[in-house]
């Protein structure tokens, strides 16, 4: 199953983008994706659609966090800890912010300002800009929450996502966090930018970024604790990549990842969203199900419940669309675990 939740340049936005998911441990899937008026830097909005059959059927829009018509809101994450669920969002590639629900995202919390784990990474490395995600955070097995982050230091132009480093933050209680070791690029690996992480069934955690080399690959790294010590880079040549955002998850003891299998040498860069399975926590993958053939970001969850795979990205190819960007919106695919192979 596969359906367009959210049509771009409708109910009054210009485009809807950076989608994420998650499935709490009561089944409910949460969606959440930008509301923008524009580009990157546009006046833009956070929205949530919650569906409680599996995804497919969804509630009615949330704006859980407003631009207020003047500041940009980005790249919203979500994670569920202590039976509650939490929205970490960043505002104007600057100041992180903190909302928690207790009624599986009917209603939300006063935001709290968390930007002083930005300031501690601050003095590892001087971004400009700094964003989270995209996508979701994980919990792992011993409860701590963490989740990639993305920092440019380009103070020639602050409206550019380059030269960059990444780095994760992670907590321990799900409300107060501290930065981790910043994995910095080099000649081969150049701006790593927007990572993916899982924890492994040893216990041992697997990073998975963008990178912007002529190598048209995803990159990876690994840990023991997902907050350092990182191993030497390296290309998946399993993963073609056109540099651009993926998606992970973890579906019993196997890895699940989204992204388009494609590299970046033809005029439509982004496409063929494919969903592939690891065994063996990212050294070997499955040959993949295409999901769509037009399709930009994504991220992906697992219903155990159900046992399906939940895919939401941008896609869909708009009517009279002339770029390879112009998609319909935002879309979930329910695909059978089974069926992926």
């Amino acid at each position: 199953m596969d359906q367009l939740i959210e049509k771009n340049r409708e109910n009054g936005y210009w485009i809807y983008n950076i989608p994420g998911i998650l499935i709490s441990q009561k089944g409910t899937a949460l969606v959440y994706y930008e509301c923008r008026h524009g580009g990157d830097w546009s006046v833009s909005d956070i929205a949530l659609k919650i569906s409680h059959d599996g995804g497919k059927s969804f509630s009615q829009r949330k704006t859980v966090v407003s631009g207020n018509g003047r500041h940009t809101v980005h790249a919203a994450m979500m994670y569920e800890k202590n039976g509650a669920l939490y929205l970490l969002w960043n505002e104007d590639y600057h100041r992180a912010y903190l909302a928690k629900s207790t009624d599986e995202g009917e209603t939300w919390s006063a935001p709290r300002d968390i930007t002083y784990v930005y300031e501690e990474l601050y003095q590892k490395y001087p971004w400009q800009v700094v964003c989270q995600g995209p996508g979701h955070a994980i919990v792992t097995k011993s409860g701590r929450v963490i989740l990639g982050v993305w920092m440019a230091n380009n103070s020639g132009d602050r409206n550019k996502h380059f030269p960059s480093a990444m780095a994760t933050v992670y907590s321990d209680d799900g409300e107060h966090f501290m930065a981790g070791e910043v994995i910095f690029g080099d000649e081969q690996f150049f701006n790593p930018s927007e990572s993916v992480i899982a924890e492994c069934s040893d216990g041992s955690f697997y990073l998975n970024f963008r990178q912007s080399s002529e190598a048209r690959y995803r990159a990876v790294t690994r840990s023991a604790s997902g907050i350092g010590g990182w191993s030497e880079k390296s290309f998946d040549l399993a993963l073609p990549d056109p540099e651009c955002a993926a998606g992970l998850t973890v579906a019993e003891e196997k890895l699940v990842f989204s992204n388009c299998n494609h590299d970046k040498s033809t005029r439509d860069p982004r496409k063929n969203l494919t969903l592939r399975i690891s065994a063996d926590c990212g050294r070997t993958w499955s040959k993949g199900y295409l999901v769509n053939e037009n399709a930009g970001y994504s991220d992906v969850a697992y219903d155990s419940t159900r046992k399906t795979v939940v895919v939401v990205y941008n896609g869909g190819r708009m009517e009279g669309a002339e770029d390879w960007w112009q998609y319909q919106g935002i879309r979930v695919a329910v695909v059978p675990i089974e069926e992926i192979c």
